[in-house]
């Protein structure tokens, strides 16, 4: 993905919406960024209009240590959030569950079609 002008890998764990904008949480584990990158990775949140790219890749799920922390913080409401599980496969693969959750009290779901930027995120 290309945000904030560096090409990072990352992984999303959460989209919701801070101050009425849309957001991620992701963990970068390869790539440029502003700070040091510490070899394990790190959290990052990028609202969605500083994103120039994503792309879609094979590879391990990578996460990182307080990971609800940083959804809880980051976030005034989370729409779909992503959380790894052990699968029933003998090589101890991944599999990936999201999660969608239900307007915030007060918030009526839109029955809009989903704007451009929500459809085709991430490309």
């Amino acid at each position: 993905m290309l945000a904030a002008g560096h090409v990072r890998k990352v992984c999303p764990h959460a989209l919701g919406r801070k101050d009425d904008r849309l957001k991620v949480l992701v963990f970068q584990f390869f790539g440029g960024s502003e700070a040091a990158l510490p070899s394990g990775g790190l959290w990052r949140s990028f609202f969605l209009d500083q994103i120039a790219w994503a792309k879609i890749i094979n590879g391990p799920w990578r996460t990182g240590q307080s990971r609800v922390l940083k959804v809880e913080i980051g976030f005034d409401h989370v729409e779909l959030e992503a959380r790894s599980r052990a699968s029933a496969s003998r090589r101890g693969a991944r599999s990936l569950v999201l999660h969608a959750w239900p307007a915030s009290p007060g918030r009526e779901l839109s029955k809009e079609k989903p704007s451009r930027e929500a459809r085709h995120w991430p490309r």
